[in-house]
């Protein structure tokens, strides 16, 4: 799923509630659709997805006990690289 940064826990919810169950992240959400112009701008961010997702009550590929502060971190001085920081 592409999506803008502040839009994509609704659109994981619809995807769960129509039964997907599978879904691709990236760093940060990184990257996003080039043909789609600035609507849908990135990609699901998988230090978001995935506490999004056990706390939804699902255990992603088995990582609920994943310790999330490096990804967190990671994610954090990717954008900084990204604006020039």
């Amino acid at each position: 799923l592409h999506q803008r940064p502040d839009r994509w826990q609704p659109v994981v919810d619809a995807a769960l509630a129509c039964g997907c169950r599978r879904f691709d992240a990236a760093l940060g959400g990184i990257g996003g659709c080039p043909f789609a112009d600035d609507e849908l701008v990135g990609n699901l961010p998988s230090e978001g997805l995935i506490p999004h997702l056990h706390d939804a009550g699902y255990n992603p590929s088995g990582l609920g006990g994943v310790d999330l502060s490096p990804l967190v971190e990671s994610a954090r001085r990717l954008a900084a690289i990204g604006q020039g920081s």
